[in-house]
């Protein structure tokens, strides 16, 4: 009778020390490398100025993902080419943008040109856009110049 008891008491040991293991693992493990992945979408268009589109090389398009609304991650931007064509790219070569809303502004490599200032900047550009996770974006925007 003792052998059953103390074999009874031992098995019990056991349990309960593998029920505590297993919840020790959970919570070490709980949110562990498990973040929300980051969803690209391609984007591409054009820019112009009252217009007139932007020469190649006159900007670079910036697309930075608006916390506010929302968007997480990483910046993408591109080249203006011909015809004030763009192709947005993001870290890595990654193709596209972050799937959310974007504050866009153009960064001017020189000083003065076509661009209004207004939109040159992450803070004063009222320009703005949404990607979406399905398909390429075609996503042109109109810089109007400031009236006086």
């Amino acid at each position: 009778m003792q052998r059953i008891s103390a074999a009874a008491g031992a098995l019990a040991r056991v349990k309960a020390v593998l029920v505590w293991l297993t919840i020790a693992v959970v919570l070490a493990t709980a949110g562990c490398g498990r973040r929300d992945p980051i969803t690209f979408a391609a984007v591409e268009g054009r820019v112009t100025v009252a217009g007139r589109p932007l020469a190649a090389g006159e900007a670079e398009i910036t697309f930075m993902p608006d916390v506010a609304r929302g968007t997480r991650g990483p910046i993408s931007v591109g080249a203006i080419q011909a015809g004030g064509t763009y192709v947005l790219i993001g870290p890595g070569g990654r193709r596209g943008a972050v799937v959310g809303h974007h504050k866009v502004f153009l960064a001017v490599p020189n000083a003065g040109g076509s661009i209004p200032p207004r939109f040159q900047a992450a803070a004063t550009s009222p320009l703005c856009a949404e990607v979406r996770p399905v398909g390429t974006n075609a996503l042109d925007f109109n810089c109007e110049n400031e009236v006086p």
